[in-house]
C-alpha cells in the first residue's frame, strides 16, 4: 500500500483521516468530494514532511 498514488474517500461518511496516511509516501491525490471531510472549511495535510518547499 505504500505505493498508493490516489486515495478516494469521495461520497463516504469518513469523519477523520487514517493515522497511517503519512506512510503513503507515493500519495499524489487525496479525493474528498462529497465526503464529510469535504465540509471542513480548511484542511491542511503535510503528506510528505521530508520535502521542504
Amino acid at each position: 500500500m505504500q505505493l498508493l498514488q490516489i486515495l478516494d474517500f469521495s461520497r463516504t461518511r469518513i469523519k477523520s483521516l487514517p493515522k497511517s496516511l503519512p506512510k503513503l509516501v507515493a500519495l499524489k491525490k487525496l479525493l474528498l468530494q462529497g465526503s464529510d471531510l469535504s465540509k471542513l472549511a480548511e484542511l491542511s495535510i503535510d503528506l510528505n514532511p521530508t520535502i521542504k518547499m
